[in-house]
């Protein structure tokens, strides 16, 4: 028995190899994903608040007889939806009920102060802006008769006219034929002219005017001729 285990060396001078290592479980499991934590996805970045662009109040020089205007564009730089609101301020005090893009003008007069405030919003953020300020100016009068209403006698005849803002008229006659006149009621008056000095062809017009200046103006052609007073007669232009 001692032969064989000597003989057994001597085939290994250095001695039996080692005996194979059995494999452990960590050498024979697949590759996968690493142990390390995941990372969180990056978000979007914060909201980015819209604007509003080409904000304007029109028209720049309203009168009393002029509803306004406002005109805007609201944009998201993120593609947000944006819902917008508009608020108007007569005089500094909000208008209850007027929340459209246009104001009557009977929500305001002559002198008043108007703005709007326009808001944009995007549900978490809002850019609210207001266009200056306009005066609302003088508005000139208005003229209620007509050139037909012209046709017939002079005398007694009532040029109708009124101011929108109320102001006081004044009515006056210019390049008529001598003797006609009219009164502070608007009332032309005409007695004609001794022989044939009055008759011809008068082109005039019957001038209405308000308090600040503005006026407006009837033209009337005049076709006299001599006789009798009431031959005489007047044609509207």
């Amino acid at each position: 028995m001692l032969w064989l285990v000597l003989i057994s060396c001597a085939d290994w001078p250095d001695g039996p190899p080692p005996a194979p290592s059995t494999p452990s479980s960590v050498d024979t499991m697949d590759e996968g994903p690493s142990a390390e934590p995941v990372a969180e996805a990056i978000p979007g970045g914060p909201n980015r608040p819209p604007s509003l662009k080409d904000l304007t109040l029109s028209p720049e020089a309203p009168t009393s007889q002029d509803d306004l205007r406002v005109r805007f564009e609201a944009k998201d730089p993120d593609g947000d939806m944006v819902s917008s609101a508009v608020r108007w301020f007569v005089n500094g005090e909000p208008v209850p009920g007027e929340s459209r893009d246009t104001l009557r003008h009977a929500l305001f007069k002559k002198g008043d102060r108007v703005t709007v405030e326009v808001e944009a919003n995007d549900g978490r953020a809002l850019d609210t802006q207001r266009p200056p300020e306009v005066v609302i100016g003088n508005a000139p009068p208005r003229l209620l008769s007509s050139p037909r209403d012209l046709r017939g006698g002079l005398d007694g005849l009532q040029i109708r006219a009124e101011d929108p803002d109320g102001d006081r008229l004044t009515y006056s006659v210019e390049g008529g034929p001598a003797g006609l006149t009219i009164d502070t009621a608007g009332v032309l008056h005409f007695q004609g002219s001794a022989g044939d000095a009055g008759a011809g062809r008068f082109n005039a017009q019957v001038k209405i005017t308000d308090t600040s200046g503005e006026f407006v103006a009837l033209p009337v052609s005049l076709d006299l001729s001599a006789g009798r007073e009431d031959e005489r007669k007047i044609r509207g232009q």
